[in-house]
């Protein structure tokens, strides 16, 4: 099956907030987390509505318009957000600013098939044409899965913390200009 890249409109959030919630209730099962203290569990379409003005979110659609995989991106000049500790202090000190990816689902149905990567490659582009050095997330340390698909994509591991109620692993990817993703 074909899918369409595009950016939802607001007549696409709630099924698109539908597709997220799932993939947040199988990340926090699978990261042995209850899922009541993950953000995104909590969100409504109007907040989906409110992030998509400060964020970019590509989506991909199956035939029927419904979104089948997405992900959400925010370039990001306050890296001190995200310093932890004097680790990922020296870390981000090498760059003024990131590509912060969240809010990232595949439908559970097509997870394995090739379109997270895709995804992952094209919000890669996208920070290429925003001149952007480097992509960031978090993900839960226990969340296996997760991490190996990180991992095997290049990210590592910058640093973590637990201040959400679960340990959570800063990753990052170096991002260079021929449309090929490094790590150190």
């Amino acid at each position: 099956m074909a899918y369409t890249l595009r950016e939802p409109n607001y007549d696409d959030l709630p099924l698109l907030l539908d597709l997220i919630k799932s993939s947040m209730r199988s990340y926090s099962d699978d990261s042995g987390i209850d899922s009541s203290i993950l953000e995104s569990m909590h969100e409504t379409v109007s907040d989906l509505a409110l992030k998509l003005k400060t964020h970019t979110c590509l989506c991909f659609f199956d035939d029927n318009n419904t979104p089948v995989g997405t992900i959400t991106l925010r370039i990001r000049d306050d890296l001190d957000h995200f310093v932890f500790s004097d680790k990922s202090k020296e870390f981000l000190s090498n760059y003024d600013r990131a590509i912060y990816i969240t809010r990232f689902a595949v439908l559970d149905t097509l997870r394995g098939t090739g379109l997270g990567k895709e995804l992952l490659d094209q919000a890669f582009f996208f920070a290429q044409e925003k001149g952007t050095k480097i992509a960031i997330l978090h993900t839960a340390i226990k969340n296996v899965n997760r991490v190996e698909f990180y991992k095997n994509r290049g990210f590592e591991l910058i640093d973590s913390e637990s201040s959400r109620g679960y340990e959570r692993g800063l990753f990052a990817l170096k991002i260079v200009e021929n449309n090929t993703w490094l790590t150190d």
